[in-house]
């Protein structure tokens, strides 16, 4: 049970590494709604490592070498990822029992789920790399 908190592109590419090794990965994400439709052009892309990340080949047509948006990079490995991994609008607010086998994220509706791996993808106004 691994929990991955931010599901931008680095979230992402974790999760898609983690699933393939057979983890049980759930991504938690503050916005609520997914990105395919965010961001700009970005810059060259290493396809070779996005293949390794998510497995397979680059069947998506939109993502090549140079140039690309960054709405289709999200597609692409969100899309190796099974059906209701991201859980969208919810906020992680701490972590408790980071040095211990069983850490758990508590949530601003005050619950708290335990998993046996957290990791903070959340970006630079991070609430769990602090």
């Amino acid at each position: 049970r691994v929990a991955v908190v931010g599901a931008s592109l680095g979230g992402l590419s974790v999760s898609n590494e983690l699933h393939r090794l057979g983890a049980k990965v759930t991504i938690f994400e503050l916005c609520e709604v997914a990105f395919h439709h965010r961001g700009g052009a970005l810059g060259g892309v290493d396809v070779n490592l996005l293949k390794r990340i998510r497995g397979g080949s680059i069947g998506y047509q939109r993502i090549s070498g140079h140039g690309h948006f960054y709405g289709d990079l999200w597609t692409y490995l969100n899309e190796g990822l099974p059906d209701g991994t991201i859980e969208f609008g919810v906020t992680v607010t701490e972590i408790i029992g980071a040095d211990t086998n069983t850490p758990s994220l508590i949530f601003s509706n005050g619950t708290q789920r335990e998993f046996d791996l957290i990791i903070g993808a959340d970006g630079g106004k991070s609430t769990v790399r602090s």
